[in-house]
């Protein structure tokens, strides 16, 4: 009897016996099974592009055979599970692998290799000069030009008028980019720098209130309702009830029972810029640009200490109100005034030959005439108390 032993992927392996009986056991002896490799086995791409197939334009050798078309070879499975693969394609890197035959054989990714090309380019003189280039990424095609912004002219490359468009395109587009990025990021900050942002175990869960702030054009403090008004009445009413909120907690901080003004709390509400102009005593910024806090008590104290003080404050003669109240960012409201309506005491000064000065005769001699007067004063009491001793001793005779 013949038989054929089949595996699948394998060459089939024929076999004779002798069969005399039913029943009848056969030996069967132990076979070397032979790998039918082909190149439909394979499956080559470009590793920069998968969709260019190079199987077709493969040489494929396997333990230094080559494998050929419609002639598949065969090899013994020992073998075949540790197989030399040898693939090269012109224009790309070798391929030398050691792969399992017996298993499914992976798709093969070959690199581009490094080729080199001759071109000539225009100097900027208008000479022209060689070169050599070398990349892996060179185009196949020698007419294409493979340095950007330049066109091949008869065999010279040269700066050709679209790259300058192209790259004066992009730079307009850069700065445009940027433009966008400062103003998202100025109109942000300014978003945060005039909010109050709360999480609150509410819907939603975060808060955002409005808050007054400082406007350094028109020099006043602005109530959220000025910045900007809706034309719903429902809408408008609810922005100014927010805006009058606001600035309630604004003066009810300024009248804290501490009487001290943090400058971090201040810009909580728009007012950081009110800390500095006390700060450094500027007397018309504050009497003129924060009207809107009259409403609180602490603030107008302060208010009229600058109104009665502001002459000796601006002339500064004994330079008491140069430089910062504070270095550590708060301000005391009692001390603050208290310093405000401090009296300056002025020392004449003598001349350089050490005469005293007009001013200071004129003052002493203004002193000397004060206290002569006292004593004058204190004279004519001192005789009126005793004339009025005296009557009353001859009154007390006169009963006696």
């Amino acid at each position: 009897m013949d038989l054929i032993f089949h595996r699948p992927g394998f060459v089939g392996i024929p076999f004779s016996t002798r069969v005399e009986e039913n029943n009848q056991i056969c030996g069967v002896p132990r076979f070397e099974w032979k790998k039918s490799v082909s190149r439909d086995s394979f499956r080559i791409v470009a590793a920069h592009d998968q969709n260019i197939d190079l199987t077709n334009d493969a040489s494929i050798n396997v333990n230094g055979e080559k494998l050929r078309w419609n002639q598949p070879m065969t090899i013994t499975e020992s073998k075949a599970t540790q197989a030399f693969v040898n693939i090269s394609v012109n224009g790309y890197e070798p391929y030398e692998r050691v792969i399992n035959l017996l298993n499914k054989i992976p798709t093969i990714k070959l690199h581009r290799a490094e080729r080199a090309q001759n071109w000539a380019i225009e100097l900027i003189n208008g000479e022209t000069a060689e070169m050599v280039l070398r990349s892996k990424y060179l185009s196949e095609d020698t007419y294409e030009s493979p340095i950007e912004g330049y066109s091949p002219e008869n065999g010279i490359l040269k700066y050709s008028n679209s790259g300058v468009f192209k790259q004066r395109v992009i730079g307009f587009l850069i700065a445009v980019a940027t433009f966008l990025v400062v103003c998202i990021c100025v109109a942000a900050y300014d978003y945060l720098d005039n909010h109050n942002f709360t999480w609150q175990l509410d819907w939603p869960p975060l808060k955002i209130e409005k808050i007054g702030a400082y406007n350094d054009y028109t020099g006043a403090y602005e109530k959220p309702s000025d910045v900007k008004s809706e034309t719903i009445e429902d809408r408008s009413g609810q922005n100014s009830s927010e805006s009058e909120m606001s600035l309630s907690k604004a003066i009810a901080y300024l009248d804290n029972a501490t009487g001290i003004w943090h400058r971090d709390s201040l810009k909580k509400y728009g007012l950081e810029n009110l800390f500095d102009k006390l700060n450094t005593y500027d007397v018309d910024s504050v009497l003129q640009r924060f009207t809107d806090l009259d409403e609180s008590t602490q603030f107008n104290k302060i208010s009229n200490a600058f109104k009665l003080n502001r002459d000796k404050i601006i002339d500064n003669k004994d330079k008491s109100y140069k430089g910062p109240y504070s270095n550590d960012l708060k301000i005391t409201v009692d001390s603050y005034i208290k310093k405000l309506n401090k009296q300056i005491i002025e020392t004449p000064e003598p001349h350089s030959d050490g005469v005293v000065s007009k001013a200071a005769k004129n003052a002493q001699a203004a002193s000397k005439s004060n206290s002569g007067s006292k004593e004058q004063v204190s004279k004519a009491a001192k005789g009126s108390s005793s004339s009025k001793q005296k009557s009353r001793g001859n009154t007390l005779d006169d009963n006696g």
